[in-house]
C-alpha cells in the first residue's frame, strides 16, 4: 500500500516537473526575453588567408553607438588590378532584428530592387547588390547553421540548430542562452569596373565568399 502510494507520488512529481520544463520551454520559444548574459569581447584577427587574393591591409571599425556590435573589423586584398573590401561586424541581435540591422547598416545606398538573395549548398544564404560605384556580397556567419540574410531565416536556423537536446539540458542549469543570437555579419565589395556589369562581377564576389565563410565558420568566436 507505501509502495502505491509512493509510485503515485513520484510518477506525479515526474510530471509536475516535466510540465514545468515543458512550459517554460515553450514560453522561452514564443516570447524570447533579452539575455543578461554577457558577450565575451573578441579581438578579429589581423589577418585571413583568402584563397587567390593578396592581403593588403586591415583596421578596425567604428560603429554606432545603438548598434549591439562587440567588435568589426575591416580587411583589404587585391588580385591583379581588382581590390576587394571585407567588413565583419560581431554583433547580437537577441529580437531577431536581421532585417532592421541590415536596412539600416549593412546595405547602405543600395539601387532599389537590386538585391538579389541566392543560396549555396555548403554555405547557405548570402545577398548580391549594387551601390554607385560598388558591387557587395553580404550574409550573417551563424554560430551553428548555414548563412543567412533575412531575419526569418535567422530565426529559423536558431531554432534549428540551437533547441537541440544537448543545448536544453545546458540551458536548463543556465550554462548556455537557450538560442544563440550571435551573427558575424560579413560585407564583401569590390569596386564597379569600367565596362563590366555587376553581373560579371558576382562570380568575383561569390568565390571569395565561399572561400572566406570556409574559414571563419569552424573559427566562429565563443560565447
Amino acid at each position: 500500500m507505501i509502495a502505491d502510494s509512493w509510485k503515485t507520488a513520484r510518477i506525479a512529481l515526474l510530471g509536475t516537473t516535466f510540465a514545468g520544463v515543458l512550459l517554460v520551454l515553450v514560453k522561452s520559444i514564443l516570447y524570447p526575453a533579452s539575455s543578461d548574459r554577457s558577450v565575451s569581447a573578441f579581438d578579429f584577427p589581423p589577418t585571413v588567408p583568402l584563397s587567390g587574393w593578396q592581403a593588403e591591409e586591415s583596421s578596425s571599425v567604428t560603429v554606432p553607438n545603438d548598434v549591439p556590435v562587440v567588435a568589426a573589423w575591416n580587411y583589404r586584398y587585391f588580385q591583379d588590378n581588382l581590390s576587394l573590401e571585407i567588413k565583419m561586424y560581431y554583433l547580437t541581435l537577441e529580437d531577431g532584428g536581421m532585417n532592421q540591422f541590415i536596412e539600416k547598416y549593412a546595405y547602405g545606398e543600395f539601387i532599389p530592387g537590386k538585391v538579389l538573395l541566392r543560396q549555396q549548398e555548403q554555405t547557405g544564404f548570402y545577398s548580391l547588390w549594387q551601390t554607385e560605384d560598388r558591387v557587395n556580397l553580404g550574409a550573417c556567419i551563424n554560430p551553428r547553421g548555414g548563412s543567412t540574410v533575412t531575419g526569418d531565416q535567422f530565426r529559423q536556423n536558431r531554432n534549428i540548430h540551437d533547441l537541440q537536446f544537448s543545448r536544453i539540458m545546458f540551458w536548463l542549469i543556465g550554462l548556455v542562452p537557450l538560442r544563440d543570437w550571435r551573427c558575424l555579419w560579413t560585407t564583401l565589395s569590390v569596386p564597379i569596373e569600367t565596362g563590366k556589369s555587376p553581373q560579371e562581377i558576382y562570380p568575383v564576389l561569390e568565390q571569395a565568399w565561399f572561400s572566406w565563410y570556409e574559414w571563419w565558420q569552424p573559427r566562429f568566436p565563443q560565447p
